[in-house]
């Protein structure tokens, strides 16, 4: 298990009241990490009524770790971003989605799911199953600082293949 002096922060960009874009299954793997001893914080960035999200975190025991930005502007997106380490989509649908991008231009290490267009950005050992809150527990487990090193400059290069205001 990958430790630090710190909590490593997970963010994802998405609609808090929309059901596909999967959030809770980052709550549901940030409380098996728990379980093991290690702390990741969840940052959910995005507007809508949080009170489902809040209260899967509070079924888990991990409200003290999830929080909801609300929406931001997106200067501020982006601002917000470069504060996190690991960037997820766990949506159960999706097309090719211009948040992942976003993130990968600002060298975060990137986890999602197999479908839509994600597969086409994230890297294959950082893919899950929709829903499959033990392969995301798992991934998250076996992150190294390696990893975030080696993901931020490969993520930010294969960004550069995008042009963000054509999507």
């Amino acid at each position: 298990i990958y430790r630090t002096n710190r909590k490593l922060r997970i963010g994802t960009l998405g609609a808090v009241d929309v059901y596909y874009k999967g959030q809770e299954f980052i709550i549901r793997a940030i409380k098996k990490m728990r379980e093991k001893g290690v702390d990741f914080e969840y940052l959910i960035i995005g507007g809508g009524d949080t009170s489902r999200l809040s209260g899967v975190a509070k079924d888990c025991g991990v409200e003290d770790l999830v929080q909801f930005t609300g929406p931001l502007p997106h200067d501020k997106i982006l601002d917000t971003i470069d504060k996190i380490d690991i960037y997820a989509q766990p949506s159960l649908q999706e097309g090719l989605p211009r948040s992942v991008i976003e993130a990968m231009s600002r060298g975060c290490l990137t986890i999602g799911t197999k479908v839509g267009g994600i597969p086409e950005l994230v890297y294959p050992e950082y893919l899950f199953k929709k829903g499959d809150v033990n392969s995301i527990a798992s991934i998250l487990e076996h992150i190294t600082t390696d990893d975030l090193k080696n993901q931020a400059v490969k993520n930010y290069n294969a960004a550069k293949d995008y042009d963000v205001n054509e999507l």
